[in-house]
This record gives structure tokens, sequence and C-alpha cells, in this order.
């Protein structure tokens, strides 16, 4: 008999297991838009863009809102899909909140932590 179990590795499964029930406890909680919520809070943070030293050499003298905006949406369009849905919804597969680890900006970061 096949098994569907079978074709993942055990770091796999255990992956997969995490993330289940981390879906389960935000169903039980009637709480599933909350991954939503904190997608648009952190889209809505602004980053630091004036700490960048080439900015004026990759962005040829664009105003600084413009240069945040385009970074803003490339990081958005780049870091923000089903891998980050993946590791939030592992978060909540505990009760406690274990360390975070995703290549995010430090301010979306500290948006995850006052969520969290």
């Amino acid at each position: 008999m096949f098994s569907f179990f079978r074709l993942f590795k055990k770091s796999e499964f255990k992956s997969v297991i995490q993330t289940m029930r981390g879906y389960r406890n935000i169903k039980s909680k009637d709480n599933l838009d909350i991954i939503h919520k904190l997608k648009k809070e952190i889209c809505q943070t602004k980053l630091r863009v004036h700490l960048l030293n080439h900015n004026k050499l990759i962005f040829l003298n664009l105003d600084t809102k413009k240069v945040e905006l385009i970074l803003r949406q490339f990081l958005i369009s780049r870091l923000l899909g089903l891998d980050f849905n993946k590791n939030i919804l592992k978060i909540f597969s505990k009760n406690d909140f274990f360390e975070f680890s995703y290549p995010l900006p430090y301010e979306w970061l500290i948006q995850i932590h006052k969520k969290g």
C-alpha cells in the first residue's frame, strides 16, 4: 500500500506537521486572517533607506521616497510569499514564541515581534 507520508523525508515531514499544527491552532482560535493582517502591517512599514551608501549609484539620483518604495516593493515580492506563511504558521504551532529566523529587514522584524 502506498503512503503519502513516504514521499517526505523526516525533516520535511516534521516541517509539514508543524505547519499543519499552527494552522489548526489559528483555526481553533478563529483567527485565520492573522497572517493577512500581519502582511498588511509589514507592507505599510517604511524602511530606513538613508542608511544605504550606494543608493546614488544604484537608483540614479532618485528621491529617497521613491527609492524606499522601490526597495519595499521588491522585498515584498521576494520575501513575503509562501515560505513566509509557512514560517508564521510554525510560530503558531507552539504555545511560546520561538526565534523567528527568516530574512527580513529590521523594521519588519520589529512588527512581527510586536504581534507575537
